[in-house]
């Protein structure tokens, strides 16, 4: 992977030095497009804004490029439809030519280092941001993008002063007025951070980062009836973020609804969750919402949130999930948490312990039990605990025939049976 990636920045290299210095030497002038195709590029901006963009405008945008293939502008536009498809190498391949197009377009030469940060280049994108600011030192847009740089790197003084500056321009730019809210919301000035959240909302009612910052606001504020729906949307849309996890949970436990807070507060289990260390407060948090709810809910709750990508590979958040579910009495679905997480960290030895321990106690299935438990031996060599209940379930099978205790496990165990 490391080859891999090292491979596609050398193969990018030349470009980048083409793009530092086209900046300084023009080689484009605008080309102008008919008054039905300005109005649908117009349409196809709101799109992209809005993060929503239809089927037939993917069609449209390559046909306007067949149209315009010299216009900066537009292969912008394809780039930003190609990444929000998932093609990241094809939308790089637009910014660039759009910036061959146009290096006097600061927009163009802005979507490329916006694209170049995201895809894991920041030191290209951060010599192309330097270039491109002392050729443009009064472009919003730059400033913008240097301002998000500067955040990044959390030296958020001089970021906003840019913010500032580039709002001050007078230009409007999607997720600017979002961009400087969230300033706003970390210092704790929640008033000012809604009012700016507004800004872009009026423009763009679906822009989820002005939703998460307006709903986050609204929850410090403790308005939680409003911000609950905000915070619906952004969390359907981003569900990493742990803080919207967190506010969208206490915002749906405000309103009793427990059924509903499981699902984000299942996701910020897995977010926290780790194999070497136990994500209590998250764990807390899912406990306290489970004992509201009844098996069924539990189960639906916890394959609905299977099915997210982010669970892809998580073994240590059915670990933890089986660890509360067995604290909360619900056996079953613990041991189905075991089992997933076992399918996907076979090795991990506590695992197998706490499906011997259920094996063992719930399920009277000793046999199983003793199986998991020489995995967990074998896992997990040096833990005393898993050693115990190992050696001593092995010992008391040996003698279960003269073991009073064990004699009345197996009547139980056939009278379950003959009930079932």
């Amino acid at each position: 992977m490391g080859n891999k990636r090292q491979s596609n920045r050398q193969k990018l290299f030349p470009f980048s030095v083409f793009v530092l210095s086209s900046l300084f030497f023009p080689i484009h002038a605008a080309f102008a497009v008919s008054q039905s195709d300005a109005a649908l590029l117009g349409q196809i901006e709101k799109e992209v804004q809005a993060e929503s963009i239809a089927a037939p405008t993917y069609k449209q945008i390559q046909e306007l490029v067949e149209r315009y293939p010299d216009d900066d502008h537009i292969r912008v536009l394809l780039g930003d439809c190609l990444d929000s498809l998932g093609l990241p190498s094809q939308a790089m391949e637009q910014y660039e030519a759009a910036v061959q197009l146009g290096p006097n377009d600061p927009k163009s030469v802005a979507a490329l280092i916006k694209a170049k940060f995201r895809r894991g280049y920041p030191d290209e994108a951060e010599k192309l941001l330097e270039t491109a600011r002392k050729r443009f030192p009064e472009s919003p847009d730059l400033d913008f993008w240097t301002a998000n740089f500067l955040f990044s790197k959390k030296n958020y003084d001089e970021a906003e002063k840019l913010y500032l500056k580039a709002i001050h321009a007078g230009t409007p730019i999607p997720g600017l007025p979002t961009a400087l809210a969230n300033m706003r919301l970390m210092s704790r000035q929640y008033k000012i951070a809604i009012a700016l959240a507004d800004q872009d909302l009026e423009i763009d009612p679906k822009l989820f980062a002005a939703l998460e910052i307006k709903g986050l606001a609204l929850v410090k504020l403790g308005k939680y009836d409003e911000a609950c729906p905000l915070l619906k949307q952004s969390f359907d849309a981003h569900r990493t973020n742990q803080e919207l996890q967190i506010a969208y949970v206490r915002c749906l436990l405000w309103k009793g609804d427990y059924v509903q807070a499981l699902r984000p507060a299942l996701v910020h289990l897995s977010a926290t969750a780790s194999e070497y260390t136990d994500p209590f407060m998250a764990k807390k948090l899912v406990s306290s919402i489970i004992g509201h709810l009844n098996e069924k809910q539990i189960k639906e709750g916890i394959a609905e949130v299977s099915k997210y990508p982010m669970f892809n590979m998580r073994s240590s958040f059915h670990f933890a999930l089986g660890d509360l579910l067995d604290r909360r009495n619900f056996h079953a679905l613990a041991i189905e948490q075991y089992r997933e997480g076992l399918s996907l960290s076979p090795q991990f030895g506590r695992g197998w312990y706490r499906l011997g321990l259920d094996q063992e106690t719930v399920l009277r299935d000793y046999d199983g039990a003793l199986v998991s438990y020489k995995k967990a031996v074998q896992y997990c060599p040096r833990d005393t605990e898993v050693a115990n209940h190992f050696t001593r379930l092995q010992s008391r099978i040996t003698n279960r025939k003269e073991d009073l205790a064990w004699l009345m496990k197996d009547k139980l165990k056939l009278n379950d049976l003959l009930r079932k």
